[in-house]
């Protein structure tokens, strides 16, 4: 059991929270949330306001719990440049069904209720979200995210930065590019490029996207 610290102290570190306490392989020390108006506290941890708060004691140790893929690859890219000796660790839930020939990366974390099959290949730093199924031979590329009760068919490639919205379906054989935003309930029966949002039954190409454009939005009280 290794010390470790999340960073994110939102809604996905939630369940990032959890997925890491039902592991139990990993002691969670801490969260770090640089926002001034964070809480002190989130499920019982305390909530730090800089990295070397942590680092200092020799957490050396952690997961970039955001749920944005981009800013999970910026703050990832900012960890390693001020910290080289830093490393990130993969969590899955342990319900998650894990077929053999499998791989995950480090800080990928997949949630509960996750069928993998064999020879899939899950890159650095994604999201498999709850009760996902993804099919054999599948290619999630780094800091692609898939959503809650998605479904990838078998030899499907998820490309790097993109995100499968919740409940999407993606027949086999399909390539989704790079940075892509999938919509929520959409079927995907074609190849998808990058850089664009598409969405629908099915599945079509509605505008292009630029790097690094939100697709996480708050829900306005």
């Amino acid at each position: 059991m290794g010390d470790i610290l999340i960073y994110g102290a939102g809604g996905h570190a939630k369940g990032v929270v959890d997925v890491v306490e039902q592991c139990r392989n990993h002691k969670i020390v801490g969260l770090i949330d640089t926002t001034p108006s964070a809480d002190e506290s989130l499920m019982g941890y305390e909530i730090f306001r800089d990295l070397a708060a942590l680092y200092d004691r020799d957490i050396r140790h952690g997961i970039v719990a955001l749920g944005d893929n981009v800013d999970r690859f910026r703050v990832v890219k900012e960890i390693q440049a001020r910290y080289p000796d830093f490393r990130f660790v993969s969590a899955v839930h342990p319900s998650v069904q894990m077929a053999r020939d499998t791989s995950v990366k480090e800080g990928t974390v997949i949630m509960a209720g996750c069928c993998i099959k064999p020879f899939t290949a899950i890159g650095r730093h994604c999201i498999v979200n709850a009760s996902a199924t993804i099919g054999h031979d599948v290619t999630v590329e780094d800091f692609a995210s898939v959503g809650p009760g998605c479904t990838l068919g078998g030899h499907v490639t998820v490309g790097r930065f993109t995100a499968v919205g919740l409940g999407a379906s993606v027949i086999q054989d399909i390539a989704i590019g790079d940075n892509t935003l999938i919509g929520a309930g959409s079927v995907v029966l074609k190849d998808v490029p990058g850089n664009v949002v598409a969405y629908g039954t099915p599945c079509a190409i509605v505008r292009e996207r630029k790097f690094g454009t939100p697709y996480l939005q708050k829900r306005v009280k």
